[in-house]
């Protein structure tokens, strides 16, 4: 299930496919407008969102870090934007119900989450590493 799209530095489309909250399914897919799109990451569980900060990498927000059942915090992965291999980025904060995610020109990296609450969703600042 597609869950988010950029446009990244170099021009491509990075599409992030959720592939149905099964842990290390999710994917994250490469199209060039008038190719035929192509997997660039996997391993990767629940992505729901991308961003791309100053460095050109990818930033990917995983809903969980398990299965659909129960799927845990949430997670952030740097994606390497030449060769697609994967770093985990640590939050002291854990990322409960994230949704959402955006890089600002300095690197920092902001998170929405407890976005299934009705009254408790807060934005998460991320300082650049």
């Amino acid at each position: 299930m597609p869950t988010g799209i950029l446009r990244g530095r170099d021009g491509a489309f990075y599409i992030a496919d959720m592939s149905g909250m099964y842990q290390g399914l999710s994917r994250i897919w490469r199209y060039v407008p008038g190719s035929t799109p192509t997997v660039f990451a996997t391993g990767l569980t629940d992505v729901i969102d991308l961003a791309v900060p100053p460095s050109g990498d990818l930033i990917a927000l995983s809903y969980g870090s398990g299965e659909a059942v129960d799927p845990g915090p949430g997670t952030l992965t740097r994606i390497n934007a030449r060769t697609g291999a994967t770093t985990p980025i640590p939050t002291i904060t854990p990322l409960t119900e994230p949704t959402g995610v955006a890089a600002t020109a300095e690197g920092d990296i902001y998170v929405t989450g407890n976005m299934q609450s009705n009254t408790d969703g807060v934005p998460l600042k991320f300082p650049a590493a």
